[in-house]
């Protein structure tokens, strides 16, 4: 179960602190099981490709790290 998201913004987190993150957005088990998709080219989200992670409303959006999908992000952003 994802838990609901209050407005937050990280610029950056350190890798140690990532887990702790996604563990407090009820994300981190879909991640271990390979069920969280990248929201830009549909490939699974691992623990080694986290390319970014987008609050929008409700929802944590993540993208993995391949640059086009890290600009969809960035279109996300300039167009909420």
């Amino acid at each position: 179960m994802v838990k609901k998201i209050d407005e937050i913004e990280i610029q950056a987190v350190h890798d140690r602190d990532l887990k702790n993150i996604l563990d407090s957005l009820g994300i981190s088990p879909r991640i271990d099981d390979g069920s969280l998709l990248c929201r830009s080219c549909l490939q699974p989200i691992s623990w080694d490709n986290i390319g970014a992670i987008y609050i929008l409303g409700e929802e944590a959006i993540l993208c993995c790290n391949l640059a086009d999908c890290l600009e969809f992000i960035k279109g996300l952003r300039e167009n909420a």
